[in-house]
């Protein structure tokens, strides 16, 4: 199973991009957190979601691979390029390792221009 996805989904000239890595948090107990990161393409992520905790790496390996599958029925596909967002994941694993709520969701807010 893989430990990490990337599917994009185009429509009316718009392309949207869902990431999702599983990851371990790094502490004593060796949980495990899937990490969502959606949003346009070719910008930065507009929502980040953390599912968890998994006490087995296998489980959230599982559990990603049943959202990608999910996401390809719903006509996703999977992206050429690689992980753009990996910064914006790892930075809400921190968090999550400092102590964070898990099963949160963040909307992330634009710079106004």
């Amino acid at each position: 199973m893989s430990s990490h996805l990337c599917l994009e989904h185009s429509y009316a000239g718009v392309v949207t991009r869902i990431e999702g890595l599983a990851r371990p948090l790094h502490q004593p107990d060796g949980t495990w957190y899937l990490l969502l990161a959606a949003g346009l393409s070719a910008s930065q992520p507009s929502f980040i979601h953390s599912q968890g905790p998994f006490y087995e790496g296998c489980e959230a390996e599982a559990g990603l691979a049943a959202i990608a599958e999910e996401l390809l029925r719903m006509g996703y596909g999977v992206a050429a390029e690689p992980l753009s967002w990996r910064l914006h994941l790892q930075a809400e694993l921190r968090r999550l390792a400092g102590g964070g709520v898990v099963g949160t969701e963040h909307r992330l807010s634009r710079p106004e221009s």
